[in-house]
């Protein structure tokens, strides 16, 4: 089954990792994958594919918690080079809702939730994804 998350404020990248050496010791049970990850964690994630291949990791290489969260990070895990371009120098919803708030400077509470909701839209949001597989 394969896994694909998207990084958003708030998201722990350490939570696939917990719960893991206990899956992989534990039986299979007749509950199956669900409930077998709630009582014992998550089973081990692996490593597929040609960009796992470029990074040095074999397909089906159980995913241990240093290369995840370095890969997670944009760090080569191998060599500890930066991976990746650097960010963008993207305009930040304060600053394009003081923009629009210049251009009223009057307005309205009514108008400034407005122009609030504007500057949010108008926002680029920027999503970093990875993806591994799950051992079924």
């Amino acid at each position: 089954m394969a896994v694909r998350v998207s990084a958003e404020s708030g998201f722990d990248p350490g939570y696939m990792l917990k719960g893991q050496a206990a899956q992989a010791a534990a039986e299979r049970t007749v509950g199956g994958y669900y409930i077998n990850a709630a009582q014992a964690g998550e089973a081990p994630g692996r490593w597929f594919g040609k960009g796992a291949q470029a990074l040095g990791f074999a397909d089906g290489q159980v995913v241990e918690a240093a290369p995840f969260l370095a890969v997670y990070q944009q760090v080569h895990p191998v060599t500890g080079e930066r991976m990746g371009r650097a960010p963008g120098g993207y305009a930040k919803t304060r600053d394009i809702l003081a923009r629009l708030l210049a251009g009223e400077p009057h307005a309205t509470v009514e108008r400034r939730i407005e122009l609030e909701r504007e500057a949010a839209q108008q926002t680029p949001k920027v999503t970093v994804l990875y993806g591994f597989d799950r051992e079924p």
